[in-house]
């Protein structure tokens, strides 16, 4: 039988420790797949239990010198737990790096100033000997697992570097050489230290979307007993249907419906919305969200491990353990890049040392610089990095992707297809208007309306329902045969006193309106109601109209101006409705959305084909829908994005989710997919750009022809201002207004 478990590791420092445990986790029988995430320090490994055991999988990582620990689904492991062993992690590093710092100092100022005390080679050896072996000792144990293993990662060239100087150094105070350099070593241990604890440091602050986000969740639930008592539980104890008491405040500890009590409740932690929502019995709400006023009872309807924003932490964590491609192309090029870096260092020594004829001491410098020099972390961070911190904006924004390989997407979009209800509109239709042939057939004609769409759960169907309660109307009993018809209306038998009749509800044919023109005052006002661009819903009674509903739904505040902002971004936006041309045509008009563009009269069947129509052509669609009717061609569009509000099965088909059901945020995610891409190339370029230049100085090319050496210690400090640049870089991404 599979099982999926999902591992904490500590200790990883560069892409390299992932592809190491990834290399060795494959090996192992049992294993189907493991992915390993350094950004996030998270391993997802799937498994036969038949095959191998949780403990033998934790054991083999912790055996590289890395720790595991299981996140088990039942959060046996708290987020306070994690929280603490981060913490310690961080401060570890900080010590270590102080530490060093302070042993170094002497060493480097007595060796660079050449200050003369007594025994000054034997306090160099020991000061140096205490950085090289305690303060490193980190280093060369993961050096050693991973030589082991047949892999290499930075520790390696680090130990080699180090090594190779403080080897040289001890053999010239035991009078092999002339000078030792005890500085090198000591300072470039301190500095990669340093560089650590900056990048555990700044890799901290890249994660606090999630951090957040899990601190939103209470802890704790008043819980409203059988005999009427409260009992304040852990809020894991709350089951469905158990009824928790929220006072003014207070965060709702777990998604539900309100039974008892009136308030306004602040979303803004789910929707980005800073303004309080009304809420009253039968209300739902969510978990982590705040009762602003009163006391609420709410029956919860999910367990603590299945509401929202348990859904939007598991949603942002898998999003940020994802790849995209670009960053499969990283991992190659740094799975080979150390064996590439330690012959080149290998030919660099043996250049100045055997053909170039320079002494041992110069040609071993410029080797130990350029195995420092040539550390492949800001590569292996260009991207996580990038990933971490944009989908943390966007989880912000009420704006959940689904995966890394999304935001890649997201930069290709040059086309979105808008399904119009409940995106684009508020989704609520409303009877704005109800004409008939006849006034005195006027309360039957809505007692028949009301009584056929109550077979259906169409909006439109809705609309009509509410407007004939509103009205008093009432349902009939003689019904019989109704059917229902994708995309067209509703149909039924009505008996008569004298005979049966056949009703129908739907939209107006053209063919049937012609038909029936002889009450020319009755097919004006349709005519009217109809360039208003509002949706037209029939009477039919044995073919002939007898009613018109007329139907409006609402346009969303800023539907204009955003898709303004995306035909500003050069991006091609069309209208998708089951409307008829002229109120299709209508709306598209009052949105800013070109006719050419307005695609109308489309089936729940056709959306897909219409969205492999425009594919043809070289477009590279996102489709924007809200309902069950929307899930195929969400499924068929290049990226999907369903709002919240919609269904289960839109939300599961889609590749974003807009939790706040603003169409501005469809811009923001457009906005914040670029942004990462374009951040991620920077990344790229710094970090390439960064080893093309530096490892060939540092190997001597200069030296010729301008006299320029980078010393190791230079080298070890670029090294650690590459990757710190990295981040900074991306980090930057949150100082940058997306709206």
């Amino acid at each position: 039988m599979t099982k999926t478990i999902e591992l904490k590791i500590q200790g990883m420092h560069c892409v390299s420790c992932a592809s190491l445990i990834k290399k060795k986790l494959t090996k192992l029988h049992g294993i189907k797949k493991a992915e390993i995430s350094y950004s996030i320090e998270k391993g997802l490994i799937e498994y036969d239990e038949n095959q191998i055991r949780e403990d033998s999988i934790i054991k083999s990582i912790n055996e590289l010198g890395y720790l595991a620990i299981a996140l088990n689904k039942d959060k046996k492991l708290s987020n306070e737990h994690i929280e603490i062993s981060n913490d310690t992690q961080l401060r570890d590093f900080k010590n270590m790096f102080l530490i060093s710092a302070i042993l170094s100092t002497p060493v480097i100022t007595m060796s660079m100033l050449d200050i003369k005390i007594e025994n000054r080679e034997i306090l160099l050896f020991i000061l140096t000997s205490i950085v090289q072996f305690y303060c490193g000792k980190n280093l060369y144990k993961n050096a050693v697992a991973a030589l082991k293993n047949m892999g290499t990662n930075m520790d390696v060239l680090i130990v080699l570097g180090t090594s190779a100087a403080y080897i040289y150094s001890l053999l010239a105070i035991l009078g092999f050489f002339e000078h030792h350099y005890f500085e090198i070593p000591a300072a470039i241990i301190t500095i990669v230290l340093f560089g650590r604890y900056l990048e555990e440091k700044y890799k901290r602050k890249m994660n606090t979307a999630i951090k957040r986000l899990i601190e939103l969740q209470p802890q704790k639930a008043r819980l409203l007993t059988k005999n009427n008592e409260i009992v304040e539980v852990p809020v894991e104890n709350v089951n469905q249907n158990d009824i928790v008491i929220v006072k003014a405040g207070e965060r709702i500890p777990i998604d539900g419906i309100i039974v008892e009590g009136t308030t306004h409740i602040d979303e803004s932690m789910l929707t980005g919305e800073p303004l309080p929502v009304k809420k009253s019995i039968n209300s739902n709400v969510f978990s982590g969200t705040v009762n602003k006023e009163g006391v609420i009872k709410v029956k919860a309807t999910k367990s603590v491990n299945n509401t929202m924003l348990a859904r939007i932490i598991k949603a942002v964590e898998q999003v940020q353990a994802s790849k995209p491609k670009i960053q499969r192309f990283a991992d190659y090029v740094s799975s080979i890049f150390i064996p590439i870096i330690i012959a080149i260092a290998s030919l660099t020594f043996i250049s100045w040392f055997f053909l170039l004829n320079k002494d041992l001491s110069f040609a071993l410098m410029l080797s130990i610089a350029v195995l420092v020099i040539s550390c492949p972390c800001a590569l292996g961070i260009a991207t996580p990095s990038a990933i971490i911190v944009a989908t943390g904006i966007a989880a912000e924004k009420g704006i959940l992707i689904k995966n890394a390989e999304v935001l890649e997407q997201l930069e290709k979009v040059n086309t979105i297809v808008f399904d119009k209800t409940g995106t684009l509109t508020l989704g609520k239709p409303t009877v704005t208007d109800f004409i008939v042939r006849d006034e005195t057939i006027k309360k039957t004609l809505l007692d028949i309306a009301y009584t056929l769409e109550s077979y259906s759960s169409h909006p439109l169907a809705n609309a009509i329902i509410n407007y004939a309660k509103e009205n008093n109307a009432k349902k009939l009993k003689s019904v019989s045969n109704v059917k229902e018809i994708e995309g067209h209306g509703i149909t039924g038998y009505i008996k008569s006193k004298k005979r049966k009749l056949q009703v129908e509800i739907a939209k107006i044919y053209d063919d049937l309106l012609t038909k029936n023109k002889e009450d020319k005052q009755f097919i004006s006002e349709i005519e009217n109601l109809r360039n208003e661009g509002k949706t037209l819903s029939a009477i039919y009674i044995n073919k002939k109209i007898m009613a018109v509903f007329a139907i409006s739904d609402t346009i969303r505040d800023n539907s204009k101006e955003v898709i303004k902002k995306l035909k500003d971004m050069n991006i091609s936006v069309y209208l998708l409705t089951g409307d008829n041309r002229k109120s299709a045509m209508m709306i598209g008009k009052k949105l800013g959305i070109d006719s050419d563009k307005v695609i109308y009269e489309v089936l729940p069947t056709q959306k897909a084909e219409k969205i492999k129509e425009l594919q043809k052509n070289k477009n590279f669609v996102a489709m924007v829908g809200d309902g069950i009717n929307d899930s195929v061609a969400l499924a068929q569009a290049n990226v999907s994005i369903a709002f919240g509000s919609g269904s289960d099965i839109a939300i599961e088909n889609s590749a974003i989710t807009i939790i706040n059901n603003d169409p501005n945020s469809v811009f923001k995610a457009i906005r914040i997919g670029k942004l990462a891409m374009d951040k991620i190339r920077q990344n790229f370029f710094w970090a390439f750009i960064y080893n093309i230049v530096c490892i060939p100085v540092a190997a001597g090319i200069l030296y010729a022809s301008h006299n320029i050496l980078l010393s190791p210690m230079i080298a070890a400090f670029a090294m650690a201002l590459s990757s710190f640049s990295v981040v900074i870089n991306t980090l930057h991404m949150r100082l940058i207004n997306i709206d």
